[in-house]
């Protein structure tokens, strides 16, 4: 629906004026006109597989695009933290959802522009608390509470609000940290992420810390569900967000998960069943 709607759009708006969109709504058209699939018959789980794809990797544009890097992105992050779990072994942390947030707003650039440069901040309040640490610093920096996780994976989300009908952007992270089981330690430690959040962008805000009892798989597909809430959105709305979104990285590794990368590849992995 949303591809013949910007079809439509750009008939209206002509070819000269519609720039960029006709190109993407060529793009989302062609999107999913072919697959390839390929059964293993040889391996003894008989996997079949999408090798190869026609995908306009427009996952802010395309149902198809954003279910498969949801996907890909699940796939990729649970072999990053299992692989940084396996080698901090000894530090023994554990996965914890965090989720931050920030007043909806009607102007959506202007809203990613203020979380985006919040979360700058606070990340760059842990930095230089650790750094003061290791460096022996005479004058070491304030506590941050956030230099207490080892590093997480970050998602950011968009959608229209329930209650406000504005713009309401969220981030979802699967994070490392130590396991708290009193109850009065770990409500101190939302205490102060709260305060240190809301420090942050200047004003009273809403978080979300906890441990993530349904295991790390559950955890990851909250985290990757979706980008943007398109099915929820008017065409228009949808558009909006879509450009909007287009030059921003939704997905950040930090900390000790620092370098984590979205997949551009949204094949399957063949690895181990080519040669089968």
């Amino acid at each position: 629906e949303f591809g013949s709607w910007l079809e439509a759009l750009c008939r209206q708006m002509g070819n000269d004026d519609a720039g960029d969109l006709v190109n993407r709504y060529r793009k989302l058209n062609d999107c999913g006109s072919w697959l390839i699939f390929r059964e293993y018959f040889e391996h003894p789980n008989h996997p079949i597989k999408l090798a190869k794809a026609r995908f306009c990797q427009q996952p802010l544009w395309c149902t198809f695009c954003a279910a498969r890097r949801s996907i890909k992105c699940c796939r990729s992050a649970r072999n990053k933290v299992m692989g940084f779990l396996e080698q901090r072994r000894r530090l023994r942390l554990f996965p914890y959802m965090l989720t931050i947030t920030s007043r909806d707003n009607d102007n959506l650039t202007e809203m990613c522009d203020e979380q985006f440069a919040a979360w700058s901040r606070w990340l760059e309040r842990r930095r230089n608390y650790k750094k003061s640490i290791e460096t022996k610093s005479s004058r070491p920096r304030a506590w941050c509470e956030l230099s207490a996780i080892a590093g997480g994976i970050m998602s950011w989300e968009v959608k229209r609000g329930s209650g406000s009908k504005q713009w309401h952007l969220h981030a979802h992270g699967v994070v490392m940290a130590p396991f708290v089981k009193d109850m009065d330690d770990h409500k101190e430690r939302y205490a102060n992420l709260v305060r240190e959040w809301s420090d942050c962008l200047g004003y009273e805000a809403n978080l979300d810390f906890r441990y993530i009892k349904n295991g790390l798989d559950k955890g990851l597909l909250e985290v990757f569900k979706y980008a943007l809430k398109a099915n929820e959105l008017e065409h228009a709305d949808h558009l909006h967000a879509a450009i909007a979104l287009g030059r921003r990285r939704l997905v950040r590794g930090w900390g000790d998960l620092y370098g984590f990368k979205e997949p551009r590849d949204y094949a399957d992995d063949l690895t181990g069943l080519e040669n089968e």
